[in-house]
């Protein structure tokens, strides 16, 4: 059984094809072509990796995973707007919003491969 990483960075590509966006369904193809999982075992782990992260940040907390990076919750603060057209002001509550940042070793990884196609 191989390790996600680096060395399975042309898998990803592949299975990915033309589009740049990863779902649930590929990293479930993932985890059976290169992990040796079922495919019902695929899909109940991502469920639940997504499952806990969704917990874990409903709960305030934010989320870390080495080498990729954290999730956070931010909030946005209330404000009020003015609608020229109408001439009225509204206002748009507080919102929280879920934020993502890199870490430095995920954005090296990523820098490295642009380089290497430039």
């Amino acid at each position: 059984m191989a390790n996600i990483g680096p060395d399975n960075f042309e898998l990803v590509k592949e299975l990915l094809g033309d589009k740049n966006t990863m779902n649930r369904s590929t990293l479930e193809e993932v985890l059976f072509e290169e992990l040796g999982f079922s495919r019902e075992m695929s899909r109940v782990f991502v469920t639940q990796f997504f499952q806990t992260i969704s917990d874990v940040l409903s709960t305030g907390e934010e989320v870390k995973l080495t080498t990729l990076g954290r999730f956070e919750i931010c909030g946005r603060a209330y404000k009020m707007f003015f609608d020229p057209e109408a001439k009225e002001w509204f206002d748009a509550p507080t919102r929280l919003d879920v934020y993502f940042h890199p870490s430095k070793k995920l954005t090296d990884f990523i820098d490295y491969n642009l380089r290497q196609k430039a």
